[in-house]
């Protein structure tokens, strides 16, 4: 185990009584610790024993930055009394009789099947051990995945006063940045820019009505539900930055006028980009498919029946919590 090392300093502790460090310089990083080395006792709580063994799987559970925190003798005893005082604390809970509760039983349940999963992890090839063809056949078979979709930056004159729209339209059209601006404070309901504090710059005019980046109504990446969908489209329609839709883009009761302030052409990753990530993906369906064949075994081979009458007798029920509010 890769942690073994860095926690032999506790067991050189042991002395000549608990074996001394023989065996100690065999435990390789990446390689399975020697049994003997697993099974040294490092306390014992009641007939309990605590190895080194459970000691380095339990640091091998930590995330790899909290692992650090154990890297010195002080902190191996540390570590070790952590555990002592779990299983402390594990004795009485069950001299109370807290393990036959429901909770108890039903988060052994979970935790044994994320163990089941875990070790199915195990048994899957490292990232880099996936075929190089396999990587690339997701890729070509997904590349709109690793694709950043094409963006309008979009800003409005969300109209106070509908009935002045066309006129407004048409000094939108023929105004400048800065006139584009002007006409934003002067005849729309979204803010235009705040007025700056003292010592900083102020936004510049045609941020005003600004909306930030929108794709198309036809990509599902992107889109922005406070943003209406006609008003993406309408961006869209704009063929140069700095051009104004050729009509009100009328949603519900609102109307818009639609300007174009930046385009962001789509991008392709390119396959060496994307390796590593297409890796995580290809291990992380192997684990989904390797789930859910397990699933269908067992499903064959254990009976499963569901009451299909309480079920939907559940289902029209409302929740505890609004029969409670009833009252």
């Amino acid at each position: 185990m890769a942690v073994a090392c860095g926690a032999l300093a506790l067991v050189a502790c042991d002395g000549p009584e608990g074996g001394g460090t023989a065996g100690v310089g065999s435990v390789i990083p990446g390689e399975p610790m020697p049994p003997e080395l697993s099974v040294r006792v490092l306390a014992k709580v009641g007939d309990r024993e605590i190895t080194f063994g459970e000691y380095v799987a339990t640091l091998a559970r930590m995330d790899q930055f909290e692992r650090l925190r154990y890297q010195t003798e002080a902190r191996h005893k540390v570590l070790l009394d952590q555990i002592i005082d779990a299983e402390l604390l594990a004795r009485e809970a069950e001299r109370r009789g807290l393990h036959k509760t429901t909770q108890a039983i039903e988060r052994k349940r979970l935790l044994m099947r994320d163990e089941l999963l875990r070790q199915m992890r195990e048994e899957l090839p490292l990232l880099e051990e996936i075929p190089l063809g396999e990587v690339r056949e997701y890729y070509d078979a997904n590349k709109n995945e690793f694709a950043d979709p094409a963006r309008r930056r979009v800003s409005v004159i969300l109209l106070s006063d509908p009935s002045t729209g066309a006129d407004v339209l048409r000094e939108a059209q023929a105004a400048s940045a800065d006139e584009w601006g002007q006409l934003v404070a002067k005849h729309s309901r979204v803010r235009s820019p705040e007025k700056p504090k003292p010592g900083e710059a102020r936004p510049p005019l045609e941020l005003a009505g600004d909306l930030g980046f929108v794709t198309a109504p036809s990509e599902s990446r992107g889109s922005n539900p406070d943003i209406p969908e006609a008003v993406r489209a309408a961006a869209f329609g704009i063929k140069q930055v700095g051009g104004v839709a050729g009509a009100i883009v009328k949603v519900g009761a609102d109307s818009y006028i639609v300007r174009l302030v930046a385009i962001n052409v789509k991008t392709q990753r390119s396959f060496q980009d994307a390796m590593q990530s297409i890796r995580v993906r290809v291990l992380q369906r192997k684990l989904r498919t390797a789930r859910e064949k397990l699933e269908t075994e067992l499903r064959r081979t254990v009976k499963v029946t569901i009451n299909e009458a309480a079920l939907k007798k559940l289902e029209q029920e409302p929740p505890a919590e609004e029969n409670q509010a009833g009252h």
